[in-house]
Formats: structure tokens, C-alpha cells, sequence
């Protein structure tokens, strides 16, 4: 008897974890592009989430090895290339080589070894929260999360691919020794874009509860206002600023059919998604950050060597038996130390020459420029996704709170009351490791930063 008991709670475990078909769709383009690149977080497989295997373990190694060589590839192209004319920027370059392949192999390893049981719990979460609506517009909303998924992959790999192997046909003289390193950077996009793609998906939901919520409201609302009120007028008090970018046409598709009891269930299992989306994807946050401190200070890096050649005073030029071309040592004097030397070729047009002289430091701040504007775009993104979920949050409470101000007893009334305790119980920011919270302030914060950084240091380079 306790036998068939424990067998019989197994198959209740098993049928709850199972996920179903317009569920796992809407994850489907990003998921099968993580697969192939190794940095899939699970393996959605017969209608389950698990764990990565042994085998996918593996290829995420041999993907990461791959990685490395094209990185050590990239720097020596780049020390062959730059080392004897500008050794500031060969330096600049390989730091920026570093800091793409560096953030993608790390990526790899947090999303295949570590956060394996949380991973799997996220998926199963957020299909109990679609079980919980058990509502037929589901289905329609997932179809058309799958067609935003789709979107929004293609537009991430098509951009990054074209980015990178463009740059990589144009510089390198064997592209495919590189080509390793860019899909390892369009992995590490791509989980970026998965982050902001299930805070959109939990925003969705929870705009499922509000318009529930509002609903009941305002059945109740008409049954004591007077005749002439209409939904409209109603829906027009309790409506939310950005509702128009979650789901715009839910609140055509809800009513009263929904008991409210039943909003409390699907609340909590978004708050605790949220929770775990919170716990799982601090990592890649943080590295995003830290990727745009760095790519500023590079960019910074590169500035100064050009503003410091540009400057320096040139001398007599020297012809030396291993350059075939004539070259010129320019010098500057601090203090009376000498503290850089770069060579320059000289033509015989000073217009040429000058144009020369300020190109190849421009061309690198250029190219640093461009990749910390995706970071930073990437951020943005970010923050929006997950402000459009807290947005959702406040929006929930006012609800609660408009409903205790109008109903002292009845079913609204201690749902509305069960909510606001779940909500002052729950976390109600994106903290990455108590250091910052990622919100709509963050990219401004981020920006203000960077502004006084370059002002305080370009004052002690320039003057």
C-alpha cells in the first residue's frame, strides 16, 4: 500500500512538472539557438525541463576550448598587425579581444554548471502560472509571445553575425580560426535577450491578474454607480500608463468568468519566478555592467594615445634598416622623462599626413565605441523588462488598495487583502548581489557615471 502511495505521488510530481506544447513553443527560437551555441540553461525535451546532460556538458567544454583559440588567434593577428607601429593600441585591442571572450566563457560555464535544480524550477513555475489562469486566451497570448521570441532571436543573431563577420572577412586573412569567438558572443547576447524575454513573460501574466482584478471591480463598481457609468468610463479610472506595451488587447479578453479567489495563486507563482529570475541571471547583469566600465575605459585608453600623438612634437626622422618606409619617432616630455614613442609613417602631402597620423587611433575608438553602445543598449533592455514588471506590481497594489477602500467584507475584499500580503512579503526590486537594482534608473545612473569619469579624466590628460 505505501508502495503504490509513493508511486502514485511520483506520477502526481511528474504530471505537474510536464509542460505543455504552446508553453514550450513560445521559448522555442531562443532555446534552439542556446542549444546549438552550448548555453542553454535546460533541455526542454518529451515536454519536460531537465537538467543539461552529460553529453551537452561536454560540447559546452569543447565550444569554450574553441573559444579560447580563437581569442589567442585574435591577439596574435592583432600583435602582428599592431605591435611595431602602436603598441598602445595593440594593447587596447587585445584588451578588447579579451573582454568578448572572456564575459562568453564565463556565461557558459554559469549556465551549464551551476543554477541546474533553480533552471528547471523557473520552467515548471511559470507553466503552473498559465495552469493557475487555466484561461483559453493563454494559448492565443503564448502564440503571439512565440512570434515575439522569433523576432527578437533573429534580430539579435542576424545583428551580432553581420557585426562580427564583417569585421572578421574584412581583418583576418582566416576567418574561420575567429569565427569561434563571435557565435560565443552572440551566445552571451543571447542570454541577455532571454532575460528580458521571461520578465516580459511574467509582466503578461501578472497584467492576466490585474485585468481579472479590474473586472471584478468594475461589474461591482456599475452595480452601485448609476446607470449612466459605463466599462468604459470605469476601466478608464483604473487603466495603467504602460499597458499599452504588455499585451495591449488583454483587457478586451477578460471578465468576470474568473473567480478572484483565483488571482492569488498565479500571483505568487510570478512572484516566485521573479525571485528565481532574480537569483539566476544576477551573473550575466553583472557582467554586463562590467563589461561597459571596461569598454569605456578603453575607449578613454584610446583617446589619450591619439591626443598624446597628435601633441607630441615630432623629430628628425630616422630610416631604419628593417622598415623599408620612412618612419619618425614622436616623442613627449613629462617632467623630463620621456613617456611614449610611437611611429608613424610620413608621406609627402601634409595634408595626407595628418590625415594619416589621427586615423588608426580613431578607427579604434570607433569600433570600442560601437560595442559599448550594444551593451548599453542591451542594459536598456534590461531595465525596461523589468520595470514593465514592477510596473505590473504597483499596479496590482493600487487595485488592492482601491478594492479595501471600497468593499469592508466579501470574497474581492479578502482577496485583496491576500494579495497585498504576498506583495510586502515578496522582494519588490532586481538586486544583483545587494550592490545596485536594475531598474528604469540604472542606464541614467550608468550614463552620469561614465560622463564624469571621461570629464574628470580627460581634464588631467588635456591640460
Amino acid at each position: 500500500m505505501e508502495n503504490s502511495f509513493s508511486k502514485l505521488k511520483v506520477l502526481e510530481n511528474l504530471a505537474s512538472d510536464r509542460l505543455e506544447d504552446n508553453f514550450v513553443k513560445c521559448f522555442w527560437p531562443m532555446h534552439v539557438i542556446q542549444m546549438s551555441l552550448g548555453s542553454s540553461r535546460v533541455d526542454l525535451i518529451n515536454k519536460y525541463a531537465t537538467q543539461p546532460t552529460a553529453c551537452q556538458k561536454i560540447y559546452t567544454i569543447l565550444w569554450i576550448f574553441a573559444t579560447v583559440g580563437s581569442t589567442l588567434y585574435l591577439t596574435n593577428h592583432f600583435y602582428i598587425t599592431y605591435h611595431d607601429d602602436n603598441i598602445s593600441l595593440y594593447y587596447i585591442l587585445s584588451t578588447a579581444g579579451y573582454m568578448q571572450s572572456i564575459p562568453s566563457i564565463l556565461n557558459l560555464i554559469h549556465v551549464r554548471f551551476f543554477n541546474g535544480s533553480e533552471n528547471v524550477e523557473l520552467y515548471v513555475t511559470m507553466q503552473k502560472i498559465d495552469r493557475a489562469i487555466g484561461l483559453d486566451y493563454i494559448k492565443t497570448l503564448n502564440w503571439r509571445l512565440f512570434k515575439f521570441n522569433l523576432s527578437y532571436a533573429f534580430l539579435i543573431t542576424f545583428v551580432y553575425l553581420t557585426i562580427i563577420m564583417t569585421v572578421i572577412y574584412i581583418k583576418m586573412k582566416n576567418p574561420m580560426f575567429t569565427i569561434f569567438l563571435g557565435f560565443s558572443i552572440v551566445s552571451n547576447y543571447m542570454e541577455t535577450a532571454l532575460q528580458e524575454y521571461l520578465m516580459y513573460f511574467l509582466a503578461t501574466r501578472l497584467r492576466c491578474v490585474n485585468e481579472t482584478l479590474k473586472a471584478h471591480l468594475v461589474r461591482n463598481r456599475r452595480c452601485q454607480c448609476s446607470e449612466d457609468a459605463t466599462d468604459k468610463d470605469l476601466h478608464a479610472i483604473l487603466c495603467d500608463g504602460d499597458d499599452y506595451l504588455i499585451a495591449p488587447e488583454i483587457n478586451e479578453c477578460f471578465d468576470c468568468s474568473m473567480p478572484s479567489e483565483s488571482a492569488v495563486k498565479p500571483f505568487k507563482l510570478a512572484l516566485k519566478s521573479f525571485k528565481i529570475i532574480n537569483k539566476t541571471f544576477n551573473f550575466q547583469v553583472l557582467l554586463m555592467i562590467v563589461n561597459i566600465c571596461v569598454w569605456v575605459l578603453l575607449i578613454i585608453d584610446a583617446l589619450v594615445v591619439g591626443e598624446r600623438t597628435k601633441r607630441a612634437p615630432p623629430t628628425e626622422p630616422k630610416r631604419m634598416a628593417q622598415d623599408p618606409y620612412p618612419s619618425v619617432i614622436l616623442k613627449e616630455k613629462n617632467m623630463g622623462c620621456r613617456t611614449s614613442a610611437v611611429r608613424w609613417h610620413i608621406t609627402d602631402n601634409a595634408l595626407i599626413r595628418g590625415f594619416t597620423f589621427q586615423f588608426v587611433p580613431l578607427k579604434g575608438t570607433a569600433s570600442l565605441s560601437v560595442w559599448m553602445l550594444l551593451n548599453l543598449i542591451h542594459v536598456t533592455a534590461q531595465s525596461v523588462a523589468v520595470e514593465l514588471f514592477l510596473s505590473q506590481l504597483k499596479t496590482t497594489k493600487r487595485l488592492c488598495i482601491r478594492i479595501l477602500s471600497l468593499y469592508y467584507e466579501g470574497p474581492l475584499h479578502v482577496t485583496a487583502k491576500r494579495l497585498l500580503t504576498v506583495l510586502e512579503a515578496a522582494a519588490s526590486r532586481f538586486s544583483v548581489y545587494d550592490m545596485f537594482a536594475l531598474d528604469k534608473r540604472l542606464p541614467l545612473k550608468i550614463v552620469g557615471l561614465i560622463t564624469t569619469y571621461v570629464l574628470l579624466l580627460m581634464q588631467f590628460t588635456l591640460l
